[in-house]
């Protein structure tokens, strides 16, 4: 009998580059990519987990109040330069976001937040630990 799982994942593995062209990109090349407000805000983010990780430990669960604590202090510190990338962001923060540019950055940061957070914690092995 043919193992067809594994017969798949064997030609998905052998699959040419013309299918994956992100594949080739050089990683430095991708991140140049990210907006203008990523390079400003993901500092900020990562200075926030750093602080919490050696106070709490990275398993690290904030509670609501406390993630919205975070997320204003990196907003205040960031708010004026993450504004300057978006001067026609106006015109549509009503229709589309309900709270305008604010609301979204406060948003961008609470994603990061919690993204960076959740990947700073050790894997999770259904084995346990060690093997």
């Amino acid at each position: 009998m043919e193992d067809y799982a594994y017969r798949n994942y064997m030609q998905m593995m052998n699959v040419p580059n013309q299918y994956s062209p992100m594949m080739e990109m050089p990683q430095d090349q991708l991140q140049t990519m990210f907006p203008r407000c990523y390079h400003v805000i993901m500092p900020e983010v990562a200075r926030m987990c750093d602080r919490m990780c050696a106070q709490y430990g990275p398993m690290f669960n904030p509670s609501r109040q406390m993630l919205d604590s975070m997320v204003d202090d990196i907003d205040n510190r960031v708010g004026a330069d993450v504004d300057m990338d978006y001067q026609d962001f106006d015109g549509c923060e009503n229709r589309q976001f309900g709270g305008g540019r604010r609301r979204f950055r406060r948003d961008l940061i609470s994603i990061l937040l919690l993204r960076s957070l959740l990947n700073r914690r050790p894997p999770h092995h259904p084995w346990g630990y060690g093997y």
